[in-house]
């Protein structure tokens, strides 16, 4: 199992293994949306005004069929930049960003996530460094996941990449469940239902919610995918 929890990497803010932190909200994308063309050369007809940004960013899913991952905390009293004219989804987003001291990284072909662009760091800062109780709770958190969608072999973990937002209830279970796999949107719903309510330890108080997690290929092919 320890391979197995490998294919799995817990995306941060700019740290490695760490929680996204709290009030994690995503642009809801149209699914009627064609994705025949790849990101890199699709292009769209955009025609967004300078508007707060989590509007914005509601129309360009609209516009684009893209699922954008991102805090409230990082967006809130910003402004996006206009955008018209066709563009591919990427150079869009990119002039949507200007002067917002937000990020964008894709981590897959229709899942994006934003995060606070750091501000350059003094030759004395130093990283934070999670606590050992986070570490444990994601190592914990990351086997039981693995376990969970490994049982089920319809899925095929480690063959797509699996973009996953969820909270851990009160009384311990994962809930408030989101799914995208890439190039296998008909396998979201055997992964929400192999994760639902699945019993988990309690994230330590240092640690925010919702969590945000990414299953790689690129990971498995490298430490091998579920055991036989």
């Amino acid at each position: 199992m320890r391979a197995v929890a490998a294919l799995i990497v817990v995306l941060i803010a700019g740290i490695a293994n760490a929680m996204v932190t709290a009030h994690a909200q995503e642009a809801a994308p149209d699914r009627s949306t064609p994705t025949q063309s790849p990101p890199a050369l699709r292009t769209f007809e955009f025609d967004i005004p300078s508007l707060p940004l989590a509007e914005a960013l509601r129309r360009y899913g609209e516009l684009t069929g893209h699922s954008v991952f991102y805090e409230t905390s990082v967006i809130a009293g910003k402004r996006s930049a206009f955008v018209r004219g066709s563009y591919t989804a990427e150079t869009a987003l990119k002039q949507l960003l200007v002067d917002t001291g937000v990020s964008a990284r894709f981590v897959n072909r229709r899942s994006i996530m934003l995060m606070a662009r750091p501000a350059p760091a003094s030759r004395s800062a130093t990283a934070p460094v999670p606590s050992l109780a986070q570490r444990r709770f994601d190592g914990q958190l990351q086997r039981r996941v693995a376990q969970a969608l490994c049982a089920n072999p319809a899925i095929g973990t480690g063959q797509y990449r699996i973009a996953l937002r969820f909270s851990v209830s009160g009384d311990r279970r994962i809930h408030q469940i989101h799914v995208r796999v890439a190039q296998r949107p008909d396998l979201e719903p055997a992964v929400r239902a192999a994760l639902a309510d699945l019993p988990v330890d309690a994230p330590p108080p240092d640690v925010a919610q919702p969590v945000v997690i990414i299953i790689s290929p690129e990971a498995a092919r490298r430490y091998g995918a579920c055991p036989p």
